[in-house]
């Protein structure tokens, strides 16, 4: 059975490293699309199953415009996997490695949410709105915190074991030119995701479109399909 003291894959084209246990733990632009791509969905689809099991709500909690993909998920598992790997070269704890876990969390949600609302005046979420119990900010809290840590070890001790060897590296052009295609994909649905977020901020602001593609994601992503389709998040420039 592989474990993280026996994992050692040399990732050739992919330009990336992964050798737990060892000096030199680091991710290629393969892995990164992968594991972002994967748990960007994974994370969606967990979020809205506890969502309906614990508050009987069916809502859709997409964070891009196209897919079923939640960015935070992605994002997170990232730099997750990124971390775990530099901690095993430092030979970290367990409660080493929980404390680190629960600090990247914090400090993940804490710069979506500040960044959500600062730059695009939207909340996704607010756990001192939701009364949730010990929360440290509108976008952290004590519970969620020891989420992270959790998910962290369960991370670290039962899906990178497995992971890393089954997504390896790209040992033919099919799957380099595949996982290519994958992230470019991305990066353009985090692009237009991004200037809907922006153009429905200027609306607020009754700011008129300024060239073409503004006129484009005005038409086609308006504040109706935003309500539609980002339905947990809030514009809080209307709010009152």
């Amino acid at each position: 059975m592989l474990s993280h003291e026996n994992i050692k894959l040399s990732l050739g084209n992919a330009e990336g490293i992964v050798s737990v246990g060892e000096a030199k733990s680091r991710l290629g632009w393969y892995q990164v699309t992968l594991i972002f791509f994967l748990w960007s969905i994974l994370g969606l689809v967990i979020e809205e199953l506890w969502m309906r099991v614990s508050m009987g709500v069916v809502q859709s909690r997409a964070g891009l415009v196209w897919g079923p993909f939640s960015p935070l998920y992605g994002t997170g598992a990232v730099l997750l996997t990124a971390v775990l790997l530099r901690l095993h070269d430092l030979r970290a704890t367990a409660w080493q490695i929980f404390l680190a876990c629960m600090l990247l969390g914090g400090v993940l949600e804490q710069a979506t949410g500040w960044a959500m609302e600062n730059f695009f005046g939207i909340v996704s979420w607010d756990y001192i709105a939701g009364h949730v119990p010990c929360a440290l900010s509108k976008w952290v809290a004590l519970p969620f915190l020891f989420a992270w840590g959790g998910l962290g070890l369960l991370w670290d001790r039962m899906v990178m074991p497995g992971l890393m060897p089954v997504l390896g590296g790209p040992t033919t052009k099919t799957r380099v030119v595949f996982v290519a295609l994958i992230g470019l994909f991305l990066v353009l649905d985090i692009v237009v995701t991004i200037v809907c977020f922006d153009r429905m901020a200027e609306r607020d602001a009754n700011i008129p479109p300024s060239n073409a593609i503004e006129e484009w994601v005005d038409k086609s992503y308006n504040d109706d399909f935003v309500a539609r389709r980002f339905q947990n998040i809030e514009d809080v420039t209307n709010r009152g």
